[in-house]
């Protein structure tokens, strides 16, 4: 069974992006794909530091030492076969 991230940035959780969700969740459930939705804005996401002079924990050891919900970022993308990305439109462009 495949399995798709649907990756969503918008904090509106219960707009038309939502509904975009919704039904990429049902047309994935349609040819019997798991799905995992992750809402970027839900998520607490901090700036990088650029520890040990850009060259920290990340680069030799793939982990950060802020402790924010990257690692649940980072595991939706590492274990999806596929992803579908929603994103808002403001002003005629995608956020």
């Amino acid at each position: 069974m495949s399995r798709i991230l649907i990756l969503s940035a918008s904090p509106n959780s219960d707009g038309l992006t939502a509904a975009c969700v919704a039904a990429a969740q049902a047309g994935l459930q349609e040819v019997q794909a798991e799905s995992l939705h992750l809402n970027l804005c839900a998520l607490r996401l901090e700036r990088c530091r650029q520890c040990g002079n850009g060259w920290g924990s990340c680069n030799q050891q793939h982990n950060c030492v802020i402790e924010d919900d990257l690692a649940v970022l980072q595991q939706g993308l590492a274990g999806a076969d596929g992803y579908v990305l929603i994103t808002p439109v403001y002003y005629g462009e995608m956020a």
